[in-house]
């Protein structure tokens, strides 16, 4: 986090849409090295998923199964006290990502039913986890954790050599924040945390910016 000097003008933003901490898997090494610098209990969730008959596959057909993943994720975002977008959303980020195959839909299935879906972006030599919904059903089979493993797997085989998880709570958060649990399931993958810059903004019509704050 070095510093930087930026121009005359910029100031701290009144706010950010990006998440400042990350947490970044590399994928240079064997798939047995990166299963043996994650956490214990990741390793033993992936093997528990796996063993317990959870199969992970690629969407395809976005607008059927953004639906199925759309419906899962309402049960997420009630569950866990957050908020997400509508199922238009989903569909365009997939459609449009996918002709340049810079996206992926994966979807955890137990017993003929979708249990849990994520949603990740290929772009330079990173892949990045964006969006994940799990079904309040069937929890105990750690499908999240499979669908992560086969993500890895599957930007590894295609030559990418990040897997950015996308979001963690800063280092030494208190387990008040609301990003506390999510970090605590990512944490499990291993990996290197980074923290990027504070993001700046330049004002160029000031009433018109206190208007749009207000």
């Amino acid at each position: 986090n070095e510093t930087v000097n930026w121009p005359k003008g910029f100031v701290r933003a009144h706010d950010h849409y990006l998440p400042e901490n990350s947490l970044i898997i590399d994928l240079s090494p064997k798939e047995d090295d990166i299963l043996a610098q994650m956490k214990p209990k990741g390793r033993y969730n992936i093997r528990l998923a796996a063993k317990k008959g959870v199969k992970v596959q690629k969407s395809k057909n976005f607008k059927k199964d953004a639906a199925i993943f759309h419906k899962i994720l309402k049960e997420t975002t009630n569950r866990d006290k957050f908020s997400g977008h509508g199922l238009s959303y989903y569909q365009n980020m997939l459609e449009i990502l996918k002709k340049e195959k810079a996206a992926e839909l994966f979807l955890a299935e137990y017993e003929g039913t979708i249990i849990a879906g994520i949603i990740v972006t290929f772009y330079g030599d990173t892949a990045t986890y964006y969006f994940g919904a799990s079904s309040n059903e069937h929890r105990n089979l750690m499908a999240p954790y499979l669908l992560q493993w086969e993500a890895m797997k599957e930007a590894k085989s295609r030559g990418f050599k990040n897997y950015d998880l996308l979001g963690v709570a800063p280092k030494n958060a208190a387990k008040t924040h609301p990003w506390h649990g999510i970090t605590e399931f990512k944490h499990k993958f291993g990996g290197r945390e980074i923290e990027y810059h504070k993001a700046k903004e330049y004002i160029f019509k000031p009433l018109w910016f206190k208007g749009m704050k207000l």
